[in-house]
């Protein structure tokens, strides 16, 4: 198959054969095809247009050096699971990045409520909160770590985190009172909180 029969004919195989090639045409049919594919998935993880934009491209370099070796026979699950991946580390990159001092404050206020109105910043920081914090972190559902994640290391607003899950604010205002709720009661069982 030549390239421009590989461009014209946009079935994966054609465009598999442009990577193997190393034909940089490759990049233009991936993106024409499964464009829509990889900004649905970054989409899911990332609120951030740039951050989103930014793993769509790191999608097609991933995509290029993986092409060859790999020759995949499902392109949706191939190019869906390289773009999940990077979306994932870029979320987990994000979360451990500072965010802004008065959304940082919000957020702690709310977990005030489980930890303890006193002094809470410096609580929180404490070696021994911390550790349980992640504790309970990790004992939640997936969907309760990407609520709680999302809103008290990442600073999301209520309203963006719903927009991601696809339920209301209050589905997820409710869920996070919960799991305040169920914190506050871990860090008491374990002597900790107020």
């Amino acid at each position: 198959m030549t390239t421009d029969q590989a461009v014209r004919d946009p079935g994966f195989s054609g465009i598999v054969d442009l990577y193997f090639q190393r034909d940089e045409s490759a990049l233009d049919a991936t993106r024409a095809l499964y464009g829509p594919l990889i900004r649905s998935v970054t989409a899911r993880y990332l609120t951030d247009r740039a951050d989103r934009e930014e793993c769509e491209n790191d999608v097609y370099l991933a995509l290029w050096n993986a092409i060859p070796p790999a020759r995949p026979e499902d392109p949706v699950a191939f190019i869906a699971q390289i773009a999940s991946r990077i979306s994932v580390d870029r979320f987990r990159r994000e979360t451990r990045l500072k965010r802004s001092a008065s959304r940082f404050a919000l957020c702690l206020d709310e977990l005030g409520e489980a930890v303890g109105e006193e002094n809470v910043e410096n609580r929180f920081e404490a070696k021994v909160l911390s550790e349980s914090i992640a504790g309970f972190v990790r004992a939640l559902p997936e969907r309760g770590r990407f609520i709680f994640i999302s809103r008290y290391y990442r600073g999301a607003k209520l309203g963006e985190i719903a927009r991601l899950l696809g339920v209301s604010r209050s589905t997820v205002d409710r869920e996070l009172k919960a799991m305040r709720s169920q914190l506050k009661e871990k860090l008491e069982r374990e002597g900790i909180g107020s």
